[in-house]
């Protein structure tokens, strides 16, 4: 099993979510800043199993080129058949990649910070899913 953490965070010195999600990971992990211009090499994301793609402050119903960018490197990992899991941001990106831009839109309020989510059954079977807590 092998992980990419497709970090999608503008500001790492007030928002560090890769570093939740490799705590979590009991895998291989390899973190990708990509804000930053930082995108898996071609042998990271066909040697990967799994990915997940972090929140973010930016907003997804931008056209920015990194936002694009994202969109696609998610599109080639569902395409390759690569578990990925969405946080926040991510969860959106992953509606915009597979879904269009169509099926996204900003929120009346602004969200920000955690709220609680729980597993599913079929995550539970998962090598890397299934080892985070429920």
């Amino acid at each position: 099993m092998r992980l990419l953490v497709i970090d999608c965070s503008l500001w790492s010195d007030a928002y560090r979510p890769a570093d939740h999600w490799t705590a979590l990971a009991d895998c291989p992990c390899e973190v990708f800043r990509v804000f930053e211009g930082h995108y898996p090499p071609r042998s990271a994301i066909s040697g990967c199993t799994h990915a997940i793609v972090t929140g973010s402050e930016a907003s997804i119903m931008q056209d920015d080129p990194w936002i694009i960018r994202v969109c696609a490197l998610i599109q080639e990992l569902v395409a390759l058949d690569k578990a990925v899991l969405g946080s926040c941001f991510g969860h959106q990106a992953l509606a915009r990649a597979i879904a269009g831009k169509h099926h996204v839109r900003p929120a009346k309020t602004p969200e920000v910070g955690y709220v609680a989510v729980v597993r599913t059954e079929a995550a539970g079977s998962d090598p890397v899913f299934g080892a985070m807590p429920p």
